[in-house]
């Protein structure tokens, strides 16, 4: 019992991926949908709610391209470059969107 759980658990099986997966789609429907309620009634809070949903949208994208890499490119030389450049563009873009947040706030 014990090994099935710490395999379900690892990382090999691929089970905490699919699960961040759905787990973020729910959380991205109900962002979204509480940024569109925000929005459409104007109760202020929709810059960050917007952040949140980009945030969480970009963890989201993370995952599906992990594993589509993952699963599409065999090469290990081919795929330790494109996780790397991968990892590099995530890390700027969640740069960019926190930043462009902070001063986004500063300003209003």
């Amino acid at each position: 019992m014990i090994n099935k759980l710490s395999y379900a658990l690892s990382r090999k099986s691929g089970h905490i991926h699919w699960l961040l997966q759905r787990l973020t789609s729910i959380i991205l429907v109900l962002l979204i949908s509480s940024w569109l309620f925000s929005f459409i009634f104007d109760l202020g809070h929709g810059s960050s709610l917007l952040f949140y949903s980009f945030l969480i949208t970009m963890l989201h994208l993370y995952l599906g391209f992990y594993e589509v890499i993952k699963d599409y490119i065999h090469n290990p030389n081919t795929y330790s470059f494109c996780i790397g450049l991968y990892n590099i563009f995530f890390i700027s873009s969640l740069q960019y969107l926190i930043l462009a947040y902070v001063e986004y706030n500063a300003i209003s």
